[in-house]
């Protein structure tokens, strides 16, 4: 069953004042019909203790972002990514956090469904498997990245499909004229 639930809005949605950078804030979700939906609440601190809090499935603190978060990469590049760092995650570092970031991003794009997670003595790794009729498994570890951590993989990943995307269209044009 998908759920699928409404970005961060960027005021309360009780007295409509907009968010700054860093302000605490309760995240909200109320179940609405056509049932399993929710609706999303974003409400500052100062509301919530006077928010009508009937209804709602459940809360949790948060913490607004003026910060614009990295686009999520097409999937073609995520697969290419994965697939070029995922055997080599074991001895590099690098290449565990690359294919770890990539396997997040191609499973919220719905192309991997997490299976299971396995322990070993070398680390915890996420057993995933594509979807669609061929189901084939993969095998992830986890670098134990934190979310300052994911951000700057992403950041790089965007980089660097930046600096690819760049020079595809440098060819372009120089084998045109």
């Amino acid at each position: 069953m998908d759920i699928r639930i409404e970005r961060a809005s960027h005021a309360c949605s009780a007295c409509n004042q907009p968010f700054r950078d860093g302000e605490e804030l309760i995240t909200a979700l109320k179940q609405v019909d056509p049932t399993p939906a929710y609706k999303r609440f974003d409400i500052c601190s100062r509301c919530f203790p006077k928010y009508d809090q009937t209804g709602l499935h459940c809360f949790w603190e948060n913490t607004h972002s003026a910060k614009r978060r990295s686009p999520l990469l097409d999937s073609d590049t995520l697969w290419q990514v994965f697939h070029r760092c995922q055997p080599g995650a074991s001895e590099n570092v690098e290449s565990a956090e690359f294919a770890y970031v990539a396997a997040l991003g191609l499973m919220r794009l719905k192309h991997l469904a997490l299976e299971s997670t396995r322990k070993t003595a070398g680390g915890e790794y996420l057993v995933l498997r594509t979807k669609g009729k061929e189901k084939a498994l993969f095998e992830v570890r986890d670098p134990n990245l934190d979310e300052t951590g994911i951000e700057r993989v992403q950041e790089r990943l965007a980089d660097i499909d930046a600096a690819v995307n760049n020079t595809t269209t440098e060819s372009k044009r120089i084998s045109r004229q």
